[in-house]
């Protein structure tokens, strides 16, 4: 059994990555799944994402955490971990949110555009609502793999007792502290 909290603040620091990215990554999923076609030549992007998507999430929070919480002191590992998750939730849950636009039937977006509505419009009205499971998956795929990646992130990044009240959500234990009691501690 985990000890109180550990799944609480591994989803907490998840979910905070996952909601701050969600706007960029759909935009960017977007963008990939409806210009991939006119794009000649490397994809100079789409490179770029697979390769974040295959560095472990201790290699990025070691390149991006560990600068930003020495910059901002103890309390700062928690936003170092949560930029350092949002970093690497942006190549994965961009990649996802673009299978599940590529997966929107053509016919429904040009049926729209036949009857004069813009692109803009077919986008907002047809696309997403049609990918709409498909993103919502993929938040929940893409926040699945930081809760696997949270708790090698904690140990590198070390632990805060609590997350600063300026997030609203109260006091939460966070991850390294409460893995550190547990091992201290062990329940019956």
């Amino acid at each position: 059994a985990l000890p109180p909290g550990v799944a609480l603040a591994a989803a907490g620091t998840a979910l905070a990555a996952t909601l701050a990215t969600t706007p960029l990554c759909v935009a960017a999923g977007t963008d990939r799944a409806r210009n991939a076609l006119s794009r000649k030549g490397m994809d100079l992007d789409g490179v770029t994402l697979d390769a974040l998507r295959a560095l472990p999430l201790v290699f990025v929070g070691a390149l991006v955490g560990l600068p930003l919480r020495a910059s901002l002191g103890g309390a700062g590992a928690l936003c170092a971990g949560t930029a350092a998750m949002a970093c690497v939730n942006v190549a994965n849950y961009a990649a996802l949110c673009e299978d599940a636009l590529r997966a929107v039937p053509r016919e429904l977006e040009e049926a729209s555009l036949a009857l004069g509505a813009t692109q803009w419009f077919t986008l907002r009205r047809v696309t997403w609502p049609t990918a709409a499971r498909g993103i919502a998956a993929a938040g929940l795929r893409a926040t699945a793999r930081l809760l696997g990646e949270a708790v090698p992130l904690a140990l590198v990044l070390g632990g805060v007792t609590a997350w600063p009240a300026a997030f609203g959500l109260g006091a939460l234990a966070l991850l390294g502290v409460i893995a550190a009691r547990a091992l201290r501690e062990p329940s019956a």
